[in-house]
């Protein structure tokens, strides 16, 4: 059902140009307590907001259904990886795991 609804809704319309208050207040808290280069993982990053908003040296990856947002933040500098792959442990640890706007879309 999540596959059909990522390749029918246009992804677009969830996107701003600005972070929403959550994602200003959960910036805030990464910058409060990740290291410099900090490794962040994005589950569900959509077009790549919240990662792009962090510093430049931070190692940003995300996962993301939709193929159209997923492009969006590889455009960003933002390494989409499988679900599977990091579940795996293929992308090793992180040094945070976010995950924002993902809960209204789980079964």
């Amino acid at each position: 059902e999540l596959a059909i609804y990522y390749a029918k809704n246009d992804w677009r319309i969830h996107c701003s140009h600005r972070l929403f208050p959550t994602e200003l207040a959960l910036r805030a808290e990464l910058l409060n307590r990740l290291p410099p280069r900090a490794k962040v993982l994005d589950i569900g990053c959509g077009d790549g907001r919240l990662l792009q908003a962090l510093p430049e040296d931070y190692r940003k990856f995300g996962t993301e259904l939709s193929a159209g947002a997923a492009e969006s933040s590889v455009e960003k500098g933002i390494r989409i990886v499988a679900h599977e792959d990091v579940v795996g442990g293929v992308h090793g640890d992180f040094d945070a795991v976010v995950m924002v706007d993902v809960f209204e879309h789980l079964k």
